[in-house]
């Protein structure tokens, strides 16, 4: 009987000790001695109680909050906090692909020396103005304020910026581009240089606002989107649209599993294929979390039909969400993305069968199943995220199910679209411009509901 509750204790009790931990800045020694005194305490009262079940999810419980513990615990902490609110020259070298939003361009800084100390480490935020243009790899000298990011309207941005493992942001310092060749990791600058690439084959031939949606759907880079769009997509509950989620993994692995068969691979093959794939495709993207969640969950699903056993789908999301909180804790506490995503899948796991069954008492439910099965699904998924969306950005979508209604099917043609686009660029460039038309149409489209209903 335990072993049915043995995923959500164990998610549950690992995200309330990363939470406790972090509100109560306990030591380990402290924690350590609260928890042995519970522990023995608890014990003493479920072994006179002798309900053996009660017992073993009590002992899950509590060693996954030792987990969550000893893992806040290890989280890395950069020596250059103690920097704050310093005049500094930081030199480094720019870790990812730089971004051009609202006239400015940011980029994170990895810390070679704190003038001309090379004992710190870490990384650091950079604003500067959109010209001259910077790329992943260059070397800068760095000189202004640096500090904490602090809170901005009731939010946390040094704990948003530590889940990325940066602890300091400049705003438009001075800057010096050295001339240096670093080692990079050629694999890692393989996947910057190719998302790089993509990108520019996206504002080669598509408007501003279709490239931008296209690198979001696309590349998981939503930095190029106006941010009135981004406004209106969240509005009207588009958000998850234009965010790689798993919706999306979802759709490219059934692309993926049906060319493979369709090309005569064994379903086994098809899931090494497709996993090998999706794996390289977290690269390109950079590893957002929600991506990664719907990648476990996705593979291991795969997985049970290659061996023939069905997977529990909410067994399934807590797996992959303590194996999250274990790779990053902060997730739980600074990423919205995160939160919002899982709260999502819990809804249209456990509420969506609950109002397929008030549909389907309806007499059109057989003739328009799928647009039923679109409203279940956001209505499940938008009563889920209603306290994230509600504190964190004082609004709440009653639009979203008509509107994701009319734009979700959109969805699997504009993937299929971008992904035939850029083969088409590769090999027969004369007609990309075919299908990057689709891609225009269709996106543009997606604003139009999005402008029509906010």
């Amino acid at each position: 009987m335990y072993k049915k509750y043995l995923w959500p204790i164990s998610f549950f009790s690992l995200s309330l000790g990363i939470i406790l931990s972090h509100i109560l800045f306990l030591s380990f020694e402290i924690i350590f001695f609260c928890s042995f005194f519970l522990s023995f305490y608890f014990l003493i009262l479920f072994v006179q109680s002798n309900r053996n079940i009660r017992l073993i999810n009590f002992f899950i419980f509590l060693s996954f909050i030792f987990l969550a513990f000893w893992r806040y615990t290890l989280i890395p902490s950069s020596n250059l906090s103690s920097y704050n609110n310093q005049d500094l020259v930081i030199r480094g070298y720019i870790c990812n692909n730089p971004t051009i939003k609202n006239n400015s361009q940011r980029f994170y800084l990895s810390v070679i020396s704190v003038d001309d100390n090379f004992e710190i480490s870490g990384k650091v935020l950079i604003f500067t103005n959109n010209y001259p243009l910077y790329n992943y790899g260059d070397v800068l000298s760095v000189s202004g304020l640096f500090s904490e990011g602090g809170v901005i309207d009731n939010f946390n941005y040094s704990l948003y910026l530590k889940r990325y493992g940066v602890s300091l942001v400049s705003y438009y310092p001075d800057i010096d581009n050295e001339v240096e060749v670093l080692n990079f990791n050629k694999f890692r600058n393989f996947f910057y240089n190719l998302q790089k690439s993509l990108g520019d084959v996206f504002d080669g031939n598509l408007s501003s606002s279709s490239s931008a949606m296209a690198r979001a759907i696309f590349l998981g880079d939503k930095n190029y989107l106006e941010q009135s769009d981004r406004d209106n997509f969240s509005k009207v509950g588009l958000s998850h649209i234009v965010a790689i989620s798993g919706m999306h993994i979802g759709l490219l692995s059934t692309l993926l599993l049906n060319s493979f068969l369709a090309i005569g691979f064994s379903r086994k093959k098809s899931f090494y294929l497709i996993l090998t794939l999706l794996v390289l495709y977290l690269f390109l993207i950079s590893f957002p979390p929600s991506a990664i969640r719907a990648v476990i969950m996705g593979s291991l699903t795969l997985l049970g039909s290659c061996l023939g056993r069905d997977g529990d789908s909410s067994n399934l999301l807590y797996f992959s969400g303590i194996v999250l909180l274990l790779i990053n804790p902060l997730l739980i506490l600074a990423d919205l993305g995160f939160q919002l995503s899982f709260l999502a899948v819990l809804g249209i796991i456990h509420l969506k069968p609950r109002i397929d069954i008030l549909f389907s008492k309806l007499k059109i439910y057989s003739t328009l199943k799928t647009s039923f099965d679109i409203l279940s699904v956001s209505i499940s998924a938008q009563v889920f995220t209603a306290p994230i969306l509600i504190y964190n950005f004082h609004q709440f979508s009653f639009i979203a199910p008509i509107s994701n209604l009319l734009v979700v099917w959109t969805l699997p043609f504009l993937l299929i679209f971008i992904i035939l686009a850029l083969i088409f660029y590769i090999f027969l460039p004369f007609l990309s411009s075919v299908i990057f038309l689709l891609v225009q149409l269709l996106s543009n489209y997606i604003y139009f509901i999005a402008n029509l209903l906010k």
